[in-house]
């Protein structure tokens, strides 16, 4: 790996190391190839983890949006409610 020695300290980087070694059990060429076949397991992570913070935002702003809509559809059912309340007095 070309990885800065800091990056390979990195809680992420290695909790992936240890779920390949799990995925590749006894084998040790098997990681190897696994860990330079990821060669870039580090960017791997890095990108993981960029996706992860983005959905994570995407999915806080569906939620707002969604509160926001439910309050808008609040206020027009009771604006209708209110209208026809109007026409049957």
């Amino acid at each position: 790996m070309n990885a800065p020695l800091a990056t390979l300290h990195d809680p992420a980087v290695i909790e992936l190391a240890k779920q390949l070694r799990e995925l590749a059990g006894d084998d040790d060429l098997a990681f190897i190839d696994t860990l330079d076949g990821a060669s870039s397991a580090v960017d791997a992570v890095r990108s993981a983890i960029r996706q992860e913070a983005a959905y994570a935002s995407m999915e806080e702003a569906a939620k707002a949006l969604s509160q926001r809509y439910a309050a808008r559809a609040s206020d027009f059912a009771s604006r209708r409610e209110r209208i026809r309340n109007a026409i049957d007095a």
